[in-house]
């Protein structure tokens, strides 16, 4: 019985290394395993990793490269806001110059319509002038020729009063005939040399030699004048009072006395 139990001690004594032996074998084959898992995890931990620096190191490579980007962005817009500032005042200057432009074409336009109605005055005026310079001529040359005449010996008295002035019996000798009509003109030309003015009323308006006429000068009185000699548009006045000569001015007004 006793040899029995011993046999039987034995039998799991050696199943128990067997089972030892097997369970240590796993045990081993399960940690190389795992070892090998651990150094294949290991090398893709390493790479991983180095990927994972590669990729921090793009990362940065492209952050760099964004802030450079953005950077040229910023003075892009930058650029872009001073060339449209630019653009809109080259606009508004263009826009200006181009009213400044349609102002100097109107102002061009009525400074040549101003010189043509100017021209055209100027050339009544010369006109007019050179008329007035006939008739002046021509008064002065009567003139010349009556007091050439008055000089004579046997001059007539009665062919002064009919030129020079003309009297009334009524108011005595020496005085000069006072028109009844109203009349009202302009000195066309002064002549201070021999004393004498041209007005524009004659013959048609009822003047008659003799008629005395007061000088205004923007409604100042200034004196009177006597008709002497009168054509049909025009009439040669004599200064009555010796201050008018340098006072009386051509376009001063004259009235009737």
């Amino acid at each position: 019985m006793l040899k029995r139990s011993g046999k039987v001690v034995i039998f799991l004594l050696i199943l128990l290394c067997a089972l030892s032996i097997g369970l240590a074998g796993y045990i081993y084959m399960v940690l190389e395993k795992e070892k090998s898992q651990n150094a294949a995890l290991s090398e893709d931990l390493k790479r991983i990793e180095s990927e994972k620096m590669n990729a921090s190191e793009e990362a940065e490579k492209y952050k760099s490269e964004l802030k450079n980007m953005q950077e040229k962005l910023s003075a892009a817009e930058r650029q872009i806001k001073e060339l449209t500032f630019s653009l809109d005042d080259l606009k508004r200057k263009e826009n200006q110059a181009g009213m400044e432009m349609e102002s100097l074409k109107k102002d061009l336009l009525d400074a040549k319509n101003t010189k043509i109605a100017f021209e055209e005055q100027v050339s009544s005026a010369a006109g007019e002038i050179n008329r007035l310079k006939e008739q002046l001529a021509a008064l002065e040359k009567e003139k010349a020729e009556f007091e050439k005449k008055n000089k004579e010996p046997g001059s007539s008295g009665v062919q002064l009063g009919k030129i020079v002035v003309a009297h009334d019996a009524a108011e005595g000798p020496g005085k000069m005939k006072v028109s009844a009509a109203h009349l009202e003109g302009e000195i066309l030309a002064v002549n201070n040399d021999y004393e004498f003015v041209v007005i524009n009323l004659g013959l048609r308006d009822g003047v008659s030699s003799g008629d005395v006429f007061s000088v205004y000068q923007k409604n100042k009185y200034l004196g009177d004048v006597g008709a002497e000699k009168v054509d049909e548009a025009m009439s040669s006045a004599n200064f009555l009072e010796g201050s008018l000569k340098n006072k009386i001015r051509q376009g001063d007004t004259v009235k009737t006395k």
